[in-house]
């Protein structure tokens, strides 16, 4: 599975900058997701552990 490019946001300040990181992560994280499901997670856990992954 190749990852699709996430895009820069458009400027230092962009007053949705923060909207544009989000939308340029959106696919990749999909991807992911779909992946583990495939692979035999379920929904809910799989959601849950990107949500523990993405915390720092």
């Amino acid at each position: 599975m190749a990852m699709k490019r996430v895009l820069p946001p458009t400027t230092d300040k962009h007053p949705d900058r923060f909207l544009q990181c989000q939308e340029a992560m959106a696919g990749a994280f999909a991807d992911v997701a779909t992946a583990a499901v495939k692979a035999g997670g379920n929904p809910e856990e799989v959601a849950s552990a990107m949500v523990e992954l993405a915390d720092p």
